[in-house]
């Protein structure tokens, strides 16, 4: 297993982008300042990191944890931005349960045709946000 940071230049420009980007959210939404830094040092590194897995094993438990771990979050970030706090408090644990086990169902039928766990977050990730945009997919709240 090899890991190296790859300074490129069009790496520094991805991350002028993104943020410029974030400062225009940063001015929208207005969170803290030290998010604003911490996206920019984590997107810098996450663009530059190079990873190689010879060993299948830890290949697979890698993207087992990537795909995982995207579908918990990606359930998590329908919660908080799309509901306001009163329908956020009244989802129950088990309902929270069945959104991440539905996201992972969609993450895995897009690996299954994409072989490729990056492309597959980035594509599920944004399916599910636009399905959970218009209340299709996935918003299990109990409505009186």
């Amino acid at each position: 297993m090899k890991i190296r940071l790859n300074f490129e230049k069009t790496n520094l420009i991805r991350l002028i982008v993104a943020m410029i980007f974030a400062a225009v959210l940063y001015f929208k939404v207005t969170f803290p300042v030290y998010v604003l830094a911490g996206f920019g040092v984590s997107y810098f590194l996450i663009k530059s990191l190079s990873v190689e897995l010879n060993n299948k094993w830890l290949r697979l438990a890698l993207g087992i944890l990537m795909l995982g771990g995207s579908s918990v979050m990606t359930a998590h970030m329908v919660q908080y931005l799309l509901l306001d706090a009163e329908l956020r408090a009244r989802i129950m644990d088990n309902k929270m349960f069945l959104n991440v086990l539905c996201c992972l169902v969609v993450y895995l039928v897009v690996q299954v045709f994409t072989k490729n766990v990056g492309l597959t977050c980035v594509i599920s990730h944004i399916a599910l946000m636009i399905f959970c945009g218009d209340q299709l997919f996935c918003l299990s709240v109990p409505w009186k």
